[in-house]
Parts: structure tokens; sequence; C-alpha cells
């Protein structure tokens, strides 16, 4: 079994996957911050960037054995 831990913070996010005795399998950081005057579509786009990150991570993931 993989467990997979998120920190989908504001700036840099992260994430790290563990097997069943508690050994790191893998870990990653990713991500960038935006000024709160940033555009909806620059917004949009990171939240994107971070979605399709995360999906990445746990497919990965899923096919450890």
């Amino acid at each position: 079994m993989v467990i997979v831990g998120l920190d989908l913070s504001l700036t840099a996010s992260g994430m790290v996957a563990i097997n069943d005795r508690g050994d790191v399998i893998s870990a990653k950081t990713f991500g960038y911050g935006l000024k709160r005057t940033s555009s909806a579509e620059r917004k949009l786009k990171r939240l994107l960037h971070i979605a399709s990150e995360v999906c990445t991570f746990v497919q990965e993931m899923a096919s450890e054995p």
C-alpha cells in the first residue's frame, strides 16, 4: 500500500509518498506564488498546474509495487 500526503500551500506545494512501513518512496515540491492582484487567468493556470502535478504523482505512485 502507498500513502500520499499533500501540502497545498500558497507558494510552493509538496507531496510525499510512503509505503506501509513508513519508508519514503518519493517526495516532490512544485508550484509558485502569485501576487494577490494576479489575473484570474494566472490564478487558474496555477490551479491547473497544481492539479496536473498531483494527478501525475498519484498515478505514478499507484503503479508502484
